[in-house]
């Protein structure tokens, strides 16, 4: 009987609560409100409840049995709208799926929609993203929803509430703002043993409203939830209710519509995306392609295709993007339009000196009495790389080979057309596979390909500079160098000249494009956004000096936590601006990685976020930048660019050219440089060992000579050995030691054949010098197919007692060899090993000394010198001890005669002291 009773009273209670539109008691008196968001920014469904009902929602204890988080769990497809316009829709749809991770059968199942006060602040609005509350201001009808659900079944659903309107189901939003929003489901847990009336599930989503729709002329007095699904139990579908669609992007966010009028108070969010373009190199130090694999990139569906296939598809709000370009890609993409050979590159030394014989102006070459050029300066100089600092947009200098043309570093080759032509155009032929009739065909040579990329390189140049008519273009250093590495190494010289050449490659690819921008536009060369956004004052104070005065850096390099500001350096104050540390991490997983499995409730919370910061009315900065090597999701960046303009349209977010940004007036700060960042720099060792290899060919350039009537001039041989060697300090060989090492390796070897070439023939045997003037005969033997001007010189001669005047050039024949005669003075007699050398004309030694083995013979002055003091000193000693032996025997003779005269006749024994009575 007692049973029956309990029995009834629970099926009572259970029809009381679980009847739609009445009162959800539940039995125990427990509600579950553990929050229900699971991403690091929890994102949620975006909607706000109506006017308060009689249900009323109970709180549950810490011992709930059925937590909700481990009952129910939603997975959602859509919201719709993502931000709340007067021109959007006027009513909020949520669609997605229920499942049940609870080991309960489930049933009996009802919802509603809660909206919450509008947030006061950004501070709010994080509070509630990372701890939800129980929004209460505004609640609607609970709605039932068909069927059961087993454990680990899943019931797609659909919730439309209305936005604005009085009805008892509206959330009834009335000014703009970020509402707090929970999607509460009710049910029966049905355990083996009993059923416990609870509530199973809760979503929690922001609302964000920028401006406030008009209400529809009859607003729906219930919101409608919808449920496609079978019931085992009844062998129906339940209702379809309202189809919603599930793009991911709304077509109205895309465009430049007529902006509307802004909340009161409100202020625009200053943006800017850095949009890069840029890969590791792909050229070798002597000009060789490495490999193909650009080829690849550029392809269609390569990453490279897809950074800018996905700019072209998209629509942001003007001037919130800045493309960032690496000049070294720039100049690969000109060689490979022109037609190339991928594979090693040996020097043709005999068709070089062949070519200079015929030519009338040979490229790169100086007169013997001119400096070496400062882009070929030694590691540690501190001489600037020609070029005018701190050009921007039309001012910039002018390229190398006049409008749109490329000064190339390739060396010449054996093969004809290959990537050692001096100069080729950078304006590429109008349709893919037409060539210039005037240039060779590309004929690979021996372990050489012949290039796949040449249509596709062709291509990607015309879209870059489409896109360089629309967007600002940054220009890095050429090869985006590790700027602090080479600070550290004192190759202040090397950093100055890769500024000017990236200048200069850059002006002379996208120059007359990039002139064709509007307001804004153009190319950004004063601006520079090294390495992971980290850089050291030091190397903030080099860039300066050659007009970068401006730094997009990482949120952890700002020691003041600012978002823009001013950097005092040695060499002048340095503008700041700091990328985005709160949302960065969600837009750039958003951009790269695709919207995921939680792409609705990502794109809630940073609605809700930059929809906050534009109310609050602090003007805030903005700035994104994903990874160098990024590869663009297309639906992600459309949707992130659609929220953008969305909020671009009610004037709460507006982009910002990065000279804009820069110039806007900050406090000073100072950087930090993480010992983190110093343990990523490509090592101090490698560094220098590319400096040292270009300061070396720069210096054996000057020897290969062509005498003409004007005197002699260098040929310029290993001049594109000297400008490759740019891209040595490239950050991508921060991770890449293995491609650093192939990517110098052809420059080592091209050195050390011409080194081979030339040497020092000396004797097998022993070099005897009989006289103090004997000079010492060596001979310089040329093996390579034209003169060469070289000294010859004696290392630390003084050890070996001679003395030489300083070395003179000598111009020695193609193929021949030539005996020097250096002029010595011998000071010593003996047997000496010395050391002889080859020098270039600036006193860089060629190759590794000779060793010569020497005997004097001779008496030079100081020796005769040392003998006739020797003899003096013998002369005197010898009269000295002459001399000293006469007095001793005078006093010998003078000591006889007294004795005897002390001795009388007759004496008894009488002896006397020799020495009584002596002085």
């Amino acid at each position: 009987m007692r049973l029956a009773v309990i029995t009834a009273v629970l099926a009572c209670a259970g029809a009381l609560f679980f009847t739609p539109g009445v009162a959800a008691a539940t039995a125990s008196g427990q509600v579950a409100t553990a929050p229900h968001r699971g991403v690091p920014l929890a994102a949620a469904l975006a909607t706000a409840a109506p006017a308060a009902t009689t249900i009323p929602v109970v709180n549950a204890t810490d011992d709930d049995p059925f937590p909700m988080d481990k009952t129910l769990s939603f997975s959602v497809s859509s919201i719709s709208p993502e931000v709340v316009t007067s021109t959007g829709p006027t009513t909020l749809t949520i669609s997605g799926t229920l499942k049940n991770v609870s080991e309960n059968r489930l049933s009996d199942l009802i919802t509603r929609v809660q909206r919450g006060a509008k947030q006061k602040n950004i501070g709010a609005v994080r509070n509630e993203l990372e701890k939800p509350g129980q929004p209460e201001q505004v609640l609607t009808e609970f709605t039932g929803m068909r069927g059961t659900l087993a454990k680990g079944e899943s019931l797609p659903f659909t919730v439309s509430v209305p936005l604005v309107g009085d009805g008892e189901n509206s959330l009834k939003i009335t000014e703009p703002g970020v509402y707090p929003l929970l999607v509460n489901v009710n049910g029966v847990v049905n355990t083996d043993s009993q059923t416990f009336p609870s509530r199973i599930g809760a979503l929690y989503l922001m609302l964000s409203v920028t401006s406030v729709p008009a209400a529809p002329e009859a607003v729906a007095t219930a919101a409608r939830i919808s449920v496609p699904r079978i019931d085992p139990a009844q062998d129906v579908a339940g209702p379809t209710g309202t189809v919603t669609s599930t793009s991911r992007v709304d077509a109205s966010y895309l465009g430049s519509p007529a902006a509307r009028t802004p909340p009161a108070g409100s202020a625009p969010i200053e943006v800017n995306m850095l949009w890069p373009v840029i890969d590791r190199p792909h050229v070798a130090a002597d000009g060789s392609f490495l490999d193909d694999d650009l080829a690849l990139s550029l392809a269609n569906g390569g990453r490279l295709d897809s950074v800018l296939d996905v700019l072209e598809q998209s629509t942001p709000p003007a001037g919130s993007v800045t493309l960032v370009v690496d000049p070294e890609l720039l100049d690969e993409l000109d060689r490979m339009s022109h037609g190339y050979v991928v594979g090693p590159a040996p020097l043709d030394l005999d068709k070089i000196a062949a070519e200079a014989a015929t030519s009338t102006a040979v490229p790169g070459s100086t007169e013997v009495t001119d400096p070496v050029p400062p882009t070929t300066q030694p590691p540690g100089g501190e001489t600037s790389a020609s070029g005018q600092a701190g050009t921007t947009g039309a001012t910039a200098p002018a390229a190398t080979g006049g409008t749109g043309t490329v000064q190339h570093t390739g060396p010449a080759t054996g093969e004809a057309g290959s990537t050692g032509t001096p100069t080729t155009t950078g304006t590429a032929p109008a349709t893919p596979g037409d060539e210039d009739p005037t240039t060779e065909p590309v004929v690979p040579g021996e372990g050489q390909t012949l290039g796949a990329g040449t249509a596709a390189a062709t291509a990607y140049l015309d879209r870059l500079k489409d896109l360089a008519r629309i967007y600002p273009v940054l220009v890095l250093p050429y090869s985006d160098p590790d700027t602090v590495a080479l600070t550290r190494a004192g190759m202040k010289g090397f950093l100055d000249a890769t500024v000017a050449r990236g200048r200069e490659v850059a002006h002379a690819v996208l120059g007359p494009s990039a002139a064709e921008a509007g307001p804004g536009g153009g190319l950004v060369d004063t601006i520079t956004w090294p390495v992971s956004g980290l850089i050291d004052n030091e190397t903030a104070g080099a860039l300066r000096t050659v007009g970068i005065d401006g730094l997009v850096l990482n949120p952890s390099a700002s020691a003041s936590k600012i978002t823009n500001g001013q950097l005092d350096t040695a060499a002048g104050s340095t503008r700041l601006v700091v990328t985005d540390r709160q949302v960065s991490r969600v837009v750039d997983g958003l951009m790269t990685k695709g919207p995921g499995a939680r792409f609705p409730q990502t794109m809630n919370d940073l609605a809700a976020i930059t929809v906050q910061l534009g109310l609050d009315g602090t003007g805030r900065t903005m700035v994104f930048a994903p990874s160098r090597t990024w590869q663009p999701d297309a639906e992600g960046v459309r949707s992130w660019l659609g929220l953008l303009g969305t909020l671009g349209q009610d004037q709460l977010a507006a982009g910002r050219s990065l000279p804009d940004l820069a110039a806007k007036t900050g406090r000073l700060s100072s950087v930090v440089y993480p010992e983190l960042a110093t343990a990523a720099e490509l090592s101090p060792a490698t560094v220098s060992k590319v400096g040292q290899t270009q300061g070396l060919a720069a210096s054996m350039d000057e020897v290969m000579v062509r005498v003409t009537s004007a005197g002699p001039q260098t040929i310029g041989v290993l001049a594109p050995l000297v400008q490759g060697m740019y891209s040595g300090a490239a950050a991508a060989f921060r991770t890449d030691p293995v491609l650093a090492a192939k990517w110098r390796a052809p420059a080592d070897a091209a050195i050390a054949e011409i080194s081979s070439k030339v040497s020092l023939q000396t004797p097998s045997s022993t070099y005897r010098l009989t006289s103090s003037s004997s000079p010492l005969i060596l001979t310089v033997k040329n093996d390579l197919p034209f003169e060469i001007r070289v000294k010859v010189a004696i290392v630390d001669p003084e050890r070996a007692g001679l003395v030489l005047e300083a070395p003179q050039e000598q111009l020695i024949p193609p193929l021949r060899n030539k005996q020097i005669t250096l002029a010595a003075t011998v000071t010593l007699t003996g047997t000496f090993k010395v050391q002889a050398e080859i020098l270039t004309p600036d006193n860089t030694p060629w190759g590794l000394p000779t060793y010569l083995h020497l005997k004097s013979t001779a008496f030079g002055a100081f020796t005769i010198t040392m003998m006739i003091g020797a003899g003096a000193v013998l002369v005197i000693t010898v009269a000295w001890r002459i001399r000293q032996r006469w007095r001793q025997r005078q006093v010998r003779i003078s000591e006889g005669l007294q004795g005897r005269s002390l001795r009388g006749p007759g004496s008894q024994d009488t002896t006397i002291s020799r020495t009584a009575g002596t002085t």
